[in-house]
């Protein structure tokens, strides 16, 4: 059964529905949201030393969708919003850093290196401008 012939059997308030979903489906576009973000970059050093593979997340102290990205050999992160969109919108975040969990193929734990401070009891706090941010965080472990 194709889509016209089963709303042609379907009664009149699923019509009306489905007309409504599909409305709403023209009406927002096919592109998705947009989203006014201002990029985030910086580095994660632990010690003095970059923080390589280090998962870096932006949750904001309002109601809002987290940002995050994972740092690279030299402890470099951008963040990303969405799927097409870098970085976070204007506000205030708490900061989470971890580099513990499961490895990629999920075979073995890895050991958390970042204490707890600064991922599951973090205390880092990030002001996000409208304009391009270079957020660098030097953590300790001792």
């Amino acid at each position: 059964m194709n889509m016209f012939s089963y709303f042609n059997h379907s009664t009149p308030s699923h019509r009306l529905w489905v007309s409504v979903f599909l409305g709403l489906m023209v009406w927002t576009g096919c592109g998705g949201a947009s989203y006014d973000v201002a990029p985030v970059t910086g580095q994660a050093m632990l010690d003095g030393k970059p923080l390589p593979a280090a998962c870096v997340r932006f949750l904001p102290q309002v109601a809002g969708r987290p940002a995050s990205a994972i740092t690279d050999q030299e402890g470099r992160y951008e963040l990303r919003y969405t799927v097409d969109s870098y970085g976070a919108p204007p506000g205030t975040y708490r900061v989470e850093i971890t580099t513990g969990g499961l490895s990629a193929d999920e075979s073995r734990h890895i050991k958390e290196l970042v204490p707890a401070e600064y991922n599951e009891k973090t205390e880092l706090l990030v002001e996000v401008k409208s304009e391009p941010n270079v957020i660098d965080f030097d953590l300790q472990s001792k």
